[in-house]
């Protein structure tokens, strides 16, 4: 094989074809962009066609090795389970999948870029403008989710970022390096700010499959909540919400009258035309399939972590777990392979006679409920924390059967009356729902009530965000030390130190081999 770029050609070979012919012709002559529809289409590719869903959750403390007697379909489980470079290639949930459908959806969002300008841009071109701005952005912020410790205002400028490619490849290897975290930060920063100002609903048929506006602001605070921007943070969710937030919570009483199919309450939880689901997207991976196949049984979310973690800890806020909504139905035959809807499965045929296809997973990146958690996330770490318990009982009102609803003072008193996690977890063990926290590159009131409202915050968004990866970016930003078991065993397990480099997922092994500055292991 020839010598080829780190970013674009493995980036983008998925897009253009096998290395040689891709090789042949330089991008920007493969297509000519030269009319709004062409561009219009061209974004249908900008966004990602992978994440790091599966190698997140898997980092995670959600979930358990049920030990040796259970099936593991797919080794990068393990290594993900492990903290172990990631080796398999060609499959939308490794490294090398994720690092493909990122950068090749930020190719398309430079071609995008480079034909408005060359054909003049104007007023007619802003919304696509925006759109790919948001999505080039977004494909750098995915990457830098999975493969780059958290942003640390500390010690951004020393942290390994990743190339941010500003413009469509035009020679065969042009040479790229890791930047720091505080470039990496600085541009995102720009585009979604550049952005903003012109996204537009109305050029899109279907907006939720787009960044539409709740969508491209609902990003936006979240990136602002990671990079430290919480008064921003809150303020671009507040666009989102309005004056009637409660409206964009998801209907849980009308959800519970859906037939309990898993397709029928796989359509119900994704339907594009309820308020709380702002942004969906397909892409090609097998994850929805791991959380939920006895092929797959062996690293998973066990009855153990949801009983005293997360989906089946009988708390303050809803005592019985049964009156929390999505632990009434989180739920397989197997108890060693505890799930819910949120990660819904989409097979799409090729041969529907030989039940032959492609497995895609649908993900929602952006909703209602996860947005009131980040407000709330951004009050708490503000020092605004009756702001941030009013968002907890928006969420609370909506997830609960009976409309739980709680104050300050029973949260700070509830948590502080939990012990923290001791490590290993222990199959009789007490709820470890606490978790002391090493904030990277911010402060909380140690041991005071804004770190109980933020431990309540942490909770609940583990629980909103679980099975999506979501809950290990809060391990990594709160610096959260946490244990795996190993052989389904109490007295063999191991730790993910508070500052140890693991936390940022190894390069794909192509990348590394191409010459791009691997992560630290130790």
């Amino acid at each position: 094989m020839k010598k080829i770029s780190i970013i674009y050609a493995i980036g983008a070979m998925t897009l253009f074809g096998a290395c040689d012919s891709f090789l042949d012709t330089t991008p920007d002559n493969r297509a000519e962009l030269d009319s709004y529809e062409k561009v219009r289409q061209i974004l249908v590719d900008a966004y990602p066609g992978a994440y790091g869903t599966m190698a997140m959750e898997w980092s995670s403390d959600n979930v358990y090795d049920n030990g040796p007697e259970y099936k593991n379909g797919f080794e990068d489980i393990e290594h993900a389970y492990r903290w172990e470079p990631m080796i398999t290639s060609g499959n939308g949930d490794s490294p090398n999948g994720i690092w493909n459908g990122c950068y090749g959806a930020v190719a398309s969002a430079n071609h995008a870029l480079a034909a408005i300008e060359s054909m003049g841009g104007g007023k007619e071109f802003n919304p696509l403008k925006a759109e790919a701005l948001l999505c080039r952005a977004f494909g750098h912020f995915t990457l830098s989710e999975t493969f780059c410790l958290p942003y640390n205002k500390e010690t951004a400028d020393k942290d390994l970022g990743l190339p941010y490619v500003l413009k469509p490849e035009t020679e065969v290897a042009p040479k790229y390096e890791r930047k720091n975290m505080k470039e990496l930060y600085e541009r995102i920063n720009a585009d979604i700010e550049e952005a903003l100002p012109l996204v537009d609903d109305n050029v899109y048929k279907v907006p939720k499959y787009h960044f539409n506006k709740k969508a491209a602001y609902a990003f936006a605070a979240r990136f602002n909540l990671y990079y430290g921007n919480y008064q921003k943070a809150i303020e671009y969710a507040s666009v989102v919400f309005g004056s009637k937030p409660a409206g964009l919570m998801r209907d849980w009483a009308a959800w519970l009258e859906t037939p309990k199919t898993f397709d029928d309450m796989w359509n119900a939880y994704m339907n594009a035309s309820l308020p709380t689901n702002f942004f969906i997207t397909v892409p090609l991976q097998t994850v929805a399939r791991y959380l939920r196949s006895g092929n797959y049984a062996r690293y998973a979310h066990s009855k153990l972590i949801a009983n005293v973690e997360t989906l089946r800890v009988p708390d303050l806020f809803w005592g019985d777990y049964g009156n929390l909504v999505k632990a009434k139905y989180g739920g397989s035959s197997n108890d060693q392979l505890l799930c819910f809807v949120s990660v819904p499965e989409k097979f799409e045929y090729t041969d529907k006679a030989a039940s032959i296809g492609y497995v895609h997973t649908a993900l929602m990146p952006f909703t209602g409920g996860k947005l009131i958690l980040e407000r709330a996330e951004a009050y708490a770490l503000k020092g605004e924390l009756d702001n941030a318990v009013a968002d907890i009982n928006l969420w609370l009102a909506s997830a609960t059967l009976n409309k739980v609803q709680v104050t300050k003072e029973q949260i700070v008193t509830f948590f502080k009356s939990v012990n923290y996690t001791a490590y290993p977890l222990k199959k009789n063990g007490e709820r470890t729902i606490k978790k002391v926290l090493h904030p990277q590159g911010f402060t909380v009131d140690a041991e005071g009530d804004q770190e109980m409202i933020v431990h309540c915050i942490l909770h609940l968004k583990r629980i909103e965000f679980i099975h999506e990866g979501g809950r290990f970016m809060d391990i990594k930003r709160y610096g959260i030390e946490i244990s795996h078991n190993l052989n389904g065993r109490d007295d063999q397990y191991i730790n993910l130190p508070v500052n140890d480099p693991r936390r940022a997922i190894q390069l794909p092994q192509d990348v590394i081999a191409a010459g791009l500055t691997p992560n630290p292991t130790k």
